[in-house]
C-alpha cells in the first residue's frame, strides 16, 4: 500500500512543468483555426424533437407477442386436458354415487382434485396474461401503440377465464357425490 502511495505522489508530481507549475488548460494555437482564417458556415439542421421519436420498447414488451403465443399454446393444451379430466371426473363420480367411502369414492375425490388443479393452472395462465396486459397498458400510457398485442392478450385472457370457469363448473357437477 505504501509503495502505491509513493508511486501516486511521483506520478502527480510529473504532471507539473519543470518550473513547478501546472500546465495551462487554455487553447493552444494548434487546436483552433489558423489565424485570419474564416470559420466554416454553420448549417442549420432540423432536429426532430425527442417527443416525436417513438421510444424503444422495453425488453419486457418486446417479447410480449412470443409470451402471449406461448401462453395461448398452453391454454390449448390445458383445454384438452380439462375436457379429458372432466370426463374422467364425471365417470368416477357416477361410479361413487351412493357410497360414503371406499375405492370408488376415493377415486372420485382424486379425479375431482385433478380437475381442480387444472382450473388452478388456467387461473395461473390468466394471471400471467393479466401481468402482460398491465405492462402493455403502462407502455401505451407512455405513448407506444400496443393496441394489436393488447387485443390479442385480451382475447387470451378471456379464453383463460372461460377455461377456469369450465373446470370450476365441472368440478361443482362432479362434487355432488355424497359421502
Amino acid at each position: 500500500m505504501r509503495v502505491l502511495l509513493i508511486l501516486l505522489v511521483l506520478a502527480i508530481g510529473g504532471c507539473a512543468g519543470s518550473g513547478g507549475t501546472w500546465p495551462s488548460l487554455a487553447r493552444r494555437p494548434i487546436e483552433g483555426p489558423a489565424a485570419g482564417a474564416s470559420r466554416p458556415p454553420v448549417i442549420a439542421t432540423a432536429i426532430a424533437p425527442a417527443i416525436a421519436l417513438a421510444p424503444p420498447l422495453p425488453p419486457a414488451i418486446s417479447d410480449a407477442r412470443a409470451r402471449v403465443a406461448t401462453i395461448d399454446r398452453d391454454l390449448a393444451d390445458l383445454a384438452s386436458r380439462v375436457a379429458t379430466q372432466t370426463a374422467a371426473s364425471a365417470t368416477a363420480a357416477a361410479a361413487a354415487r351412493g357410497q360414503t367411502e371406499g375405492d370408488a369414492w376415493a377415486k372420485a375425490q382424486l379425479e375431482a382434485t385433478r380437475l381442480e388443479r387444472l382450473g388452478t393452472q388456467a387461473g395461473d395462465l390468466r394471471d400471467r396474461l393479466d401481468t402482460i396486459a398491465g405492462t402493455l397498458a403502462e407502455t401505451a400510457a407512455a405513448g407506444v401503440d400496443v393496441s394489436a398485442i393488447l387485443q390479442t392478450t385480451g382475447r387470451a385472457i378471456e379464453r383463460a377465464r372461460k377455461l377456469e370457469a369450465q373446470a370450476g363448473l365441472a368440478l361443482t357437477d362432479t362434487s355432488r357425490t355424497p359421502r
